[in-house]
């Protein structure tokens, strides 16, 4: 009796532990989607359309004398007008800023673009052009909080 007791518990203890354990690994897998997604948007991101929006942004920014930020989210660039809705689609959602320092060949460890994923991780893009996942607080701060990009207009 004492053996059937033992490999009852035994086995309820082995549920326990999965059905303790399945959650965090569907989330972590969820996470692990999540990153190589937005990496994969951030290399087919159309990195010339991009700058002739900040480009633009800028000039704008000069022209009305007003002071221009390190960096500029692509929610205010969509609701400036200067890039479209459907360009940036796939960051619906997510905090995405882009750098607007210039930067030289010499500074490969520049961040140029940077997402804020939900896990408080970074999906940045590099100046090298790599895209790179950085721990939290490790990429360009943002010098103000700026909305999570809308895909309705």
């Amino acid at each position: 009796m004492t053996a059937k007791r033992f490999v009852v518990i035994s086995i309820l203890v082995v549920v326990a532990f999965i059905l303790v354990s399945l959650p965090g690994a569907i989330s972590a897998e969820r996470q692990k989607r999540e990153l190589l997604r937005t990496a994969k948007a951030l290399q087919s991101l159309s990195h010339d359309r991009l700058t002739t929006a900040v480009e633009a942004f800028i000039s704008n920014r000069q022209a009305s004398g007003t002071a221009r930020p390190s960096t500029v989210s692509l929610a205010e660039l969509v609701s400036g007008g200067y890039l479209p809705t459907n360009e940036v689609a796939t960051f619906a959602g997510k905090e995405v800023f882009v750098s607007l320092g210039i930067v030289a060949p010499s500074e490969p460890e520049a961040v140029l673009i940077r997402v804020r994923m939900t896990n408080g991780r970074d999906v940045v893009v590099m100046g090298d052009g790599s895209v790179q996942v950085m721990p939290p607080n490790k990429a360009l701060e943002p010098t103000a909080t700026a909305p999570p990009v809308s895909t309705n207009r």
